[in-house]
């Protein structure tokens, strides 16, 4: 028969029985991760962490606040895991520590896979990225460039390494991205004739979200801000 002592952790005992609350269930936030990471993202339920611990799901409500946190605490460790805070080389030029900063935060959130929706940059993630950050940025002025559009160059290059990085990621889930296969049913329709460059790339094999199409975007971003710099200078 169902034991309700148990349930409610008021007992000690051994076997089966949950244990009670919060710190008396003797949880904190490193091992409810441990056992959260050997769990696939789409199997991540607080239920099925607190199963696995033993304890009463509302045990985990004292370190996590619900599925959504649970996931953004494996989401950020697997990051944290991946992104290792480096600094620049010495003698690397604005535009390579451009290429190295974009590359670096793109490869962690591209390994972070399935996870990537739950990265949140506004907690210690943020703090995570704050010395390359701020040497990038001290790069670019160095470089020539005002504060403000060193802020900007910035945003940008994280921007095009966060978009290229959701990219990898949803065309590994589906074999390759979705909005590949939308272009070529919506050119097959019988009213969209016409479109011939369209239908060049698609002939071309033109794809979403591969290495060439990131390198291609990096490399315009910095040629861009090259062509800025330039311009300011000659001001």
């Amino acid at each position: 028969m169902h034991d309700a002592e148990a349930d409610r952790g008021s007992g000690g005992g051994s076997g089966g029985a949950r244990r009670g609350r919060g710190g008396r269930a003797g949880l904190d936030a490193a091992r409810i991760l441990e056992v959260a990471r050997t769990l696939p993202p789409e199997e991540l339920t607080m239920q099925a962490v607190a199963d696995r611990l033993g304890v009463d799901r509302k045990a985990l409500n004292y370190h996590v606040s619900g599925r959504e946190g649970l996931l953004e605490l494996v989401a950020a460790n697997a990051f944290e895991t991946r992104f290792v805070p480096f600094a620049f080389a010495a003698d690397a030029s604005w535009e390579d520590c451009c290429r190295r900063f974009a590359t670096a935060v793109k490869d962690s959130l591209v390994d972070t896979g399935a996870l990537i929706e739950y990265v949140r940059f506004d907690g210690p993630l943020g703090t995570l990225t704050l010395g390359p950050a701020d040497a990038l940025v001290e790069r670019l002025v160095a470089a020539g460039f005002g504060i403000a559009d060193a802020g900007r160059a910035l945003d940008v290059l994280s921007l095009l390494a966060m978009g290229f990085a959701r990219d990898v990621v949803t065309a590994r889930r589906h074999g390759r991205h979705p909005q590949g296969p939308y272009m070529e049913e919506a050119l097959a329709r019988p009213e969209a004739a016409g479109f011939h460059s369209l239908r060049r790339l698609v002939a071309e094999g033109v794809e979403i979200g591969d290495e060439e199409t990131f390198r291609f975007g990096l490399e315009a971003t910095v040629s861009g801000l090259a062509s800025l710099l330039a311009a300011s200078a000659a001001r």
